[in-house]
């Protein structure tokens, strides 16, 4: 799950810092990737665990007539890669860089907002960048909050199970029972924390469903009207390659006067492009549905 994550978080900085362009399959890249990892860094546990039993309790830990350096070696191993110590401090780094990606795309759609007040074809194409941007920039913000909710727990856990490992192998008290009652707290922390990652990851895509709109109405089965297109979202234009054109101007006619916008307006091209092509393949195809 931590590898996952740090998968996911450098998937999303990856694509604000190429302004929304990803490829399909990044997700499934994602997933192989996260499962091949977490495989090689799990692999040398096989060899060096087993199933205990603490007072009725299961406990999958290191086997104890293995020598102390083994013991130390195998702890360590596993909270940097298998409970993800690593992993999140890796992600707290991309954070900082997804925060940063994303106050640089809230001041652009901001300046273009400014600029599509108007009613002309560019007012309504920089309407449109606008609303991908903002919907780019709601993943990303959800993205940043879920990762770093997610990494501060599974550190806490890496912390915890740490802790567990040192106090089973080295420095376990003569008292039995404060010994018991530390492990117990210790174990009930580590539980809580794993509660915690279930019902955060299970309710992930519930918390998407509640904060974007386009989810929400992907979902909605009885609509008091009959489908239209959203002309909000996307208006419709005679003339996409025209206005790509026209897209060009402004982007050379803002380096007149505003530098940082125009490499603003300039990075958005790919953008531009891809929006260009769709609409060209959506009018071929509305012009095919009505040939008269």
């Amino acid at each position: 799950m931590a590898t996952f994550m740090f998968l996911s978080t450098l998937n999303c900085t990856l694509m604000i810092q190429f302004c929304g362009q990803t490829p399909p399959t990044a997700s499934l890249k994602v997933v192989i990737l996260a499962v091949l990892f977490s495989v090689t860094f799990s692999l040398p546990d096989l060899l060096v665990t087993n199933l205990w039993r603490l007072d009725g309790r299961l406990h999958c830990s290191t086997i104890a007539t293995l020598p102390k350096l083994i013991i130390l070696l195998a702890e360590i191993h596993r909270f940097f890669l298998v409970h993800g110590f690593l992993q999140c401090i890796f992600t707290f780094g991309l954070l900082v860089i997804l925060g940063r990606r994303i106050t640089q795309l809230e001041d652009t759609t901001h300046h273009l907002h400014t600029a599509s007040q108007s009613k002309d074809d560019i007012s309504e194409m920089v309407h449109e960048i606008c609303e991908v941007l903002r919907n780019i920039r709601r993943q990303a913000e959800m993205t940043l909050r879920h990762s770093a909710i997610m990494g501060t727990i599974f550190l806490v856990k890496a912390l915890v199970r740490l802790n567990i490992g040192f106090e089973l192998y080295f420095f376990r008290s003569n008292n039995r029972i404060t010994s018991r009652l530390l492990l117990y707290t210790l174990f009930s922390v580590d539980d809580i924390t794993s509660y915690a990652i279930i019902l955060l990851s299970a309710y992930y895509y519930w918390i998407h469903y509640y904060h974007f709109p386009a989810i929400r109405s992907h979902f909605q089965k009885h609509r008091s009207q009959p489908h239209t297109p959203d002309r909000s979202l996307m208006p419709a234009n005679p003339n996409p390659l025209l206005l790509l054109e026209r897209w060009a101007q402004l982007v050379s006619f803002t380096r007149k006067f505003d530098y940082d916008l125009h490499n603003q307006l300039l990075s958005l091209n790919p953008l531009i492009t891809q929006i260009t092509a769709r609409r060209v393949i959506r009018d071929w195809k509305m012009r095919n549905l009505h040939p008269f």
